[in-house]
């Protein structure tokens, strides 16, 4: 009887592993992301200097590409981008090519997507202010790995960028 108890439970374990291993496999969708499938739509909450995470120059916690945030191509989206560094810093955001994190200067930046990009992102006085919050929408409509960057000068160098990637599959979430 021992036996067959301790096979049933190792049986119920195994059938349970693939399950949880393939929940881990794709994006997750957190908490301060939205998605509606039936409408087509991505909001999501970014937070600069959510976190003490990289001096404060973060975007929810996560610097260096830490994160990429995964949209399905075809959806609008739409970026509450907050800007909470205590230090009063300004901070900028942005749909960027890849190439652009190592980018040491920007002078007038353009968004991959009209539409993508937060006010006066490379002035170090009139970026978005601690304490403000500005509110981004485009349509992702090329797939494709791009970056959301910060263009205060400097800002990206000390990695203030996430991955962004518009998915060809519908995968949505952040990995």
């Amino acid at each position: 009887m021992k036996k067959t108890t301790r096979t049933l439970l190792l049986s119920a374990i195994a059938a349970l592993v693939p399950t949880a291993i393939a929940a881990t496999d794709g994006p997750e969708v957190p908490a301060w992301m939205e998605v509606d499938n039936a409408a087509k739509t991505v909001k999501m909450t970014l937070v600069a200097g959510q976190t003490t995470a990289n001096n404060n120059w973060n975007m929810n916690g996560f610097a260096n590409g830490e994160a990429t945030i995964v949209v399905p191509n075809g959806y609008s989206v739409e970026i509450v981008f907050q800007n909470n560094d205590p230090t009063m810093m300004v901070h900028s955001i942005g749909v960027g090519r890849v190439d652009e994190i190592q980018t040491p200067l920007f002078t007038n930046p353009t968004p991959v997507f009209a539409g993508a990009m937060s006010t006066a992102p490379a002035d170090p006085v009139n970026a978005t202010k601690s304490g403000a919050t500005e509110t981004l929408k485009f349509v992702a409509n090329a797939a494709g790995d791009y970056a959301l960057i910060c263009y205060v000068p400097g800002h990206n160098l000390t990695g203030m960028w996430l991955g962004f990637r518009v998915s060809e599959d519908g995968a949505v979430g952040v990995e």
